[in-house]
């Protein structure tokens, strides 16, 4: 089989097994994994500040955000990984105004910049967030 040239046949990548995570300590939404697993990375869905029993959106920003990292760490717990083992984040925000306190609450719960290195960060605005959250984080995690 020729795998180079132009009009070459690239030989089909092998998928790799996908496992799916999942955690009864953060909320599950419908047609959503909260995790998957594929090799040595955990893609974390986007987690919001609801109570994963209630299903209730904590009240105001910094409640929302420290919900919503608790429900982060529950399932990176489940995948047997945690805050260490993130390598990259994307932060959503119902208005850019919440993320500088948002970002402080998130760097207070991150492991000490002095330990490991921090992982890769992205931000952005959009205008609904799921169960009108006003914060949204996923992530993903390398574990060994």
């Amino acid at each position: 089989m020729t795998t180079s040239g132009v009009g070459a046949k690239m030989p089909h990548p092998v998928m790799t097994k996908k496992v799916p995570i999942v955690s009864d300590r953060a909320p599950r939404v419908a047609n959503q994994t909260q995790a998957v697993r594929c090799d040595n990375l955990v893609y974390v869905s986007g987690q919001i500040g609801c109570d994963p029993v209630t299903g209730i959106l904590a009240e105001g920003l910094e409640a929302q955000t420290e919900r919503m990292l608790a429900n982060l760490d529950a399932v990176l717990a489940v995948a047997n990984c945690s805050k260490e083992n993130i390598v990259a984040v994307t932060m959503m925000f119902s208005d850019m105004q919440y993320f500088k306190r948002a970002d402080e609450i998130y760097a207070a719960w991150s492991p000490p910049r002095e330990t490991i290195p921090l992982p890769v960060q992205q931000a952005f605005a959009s205008k609904h967030l799921p169960g009108g959250a006003l914060v949204q984080i996923e992530a993903v995690a390398a574990v060994s």
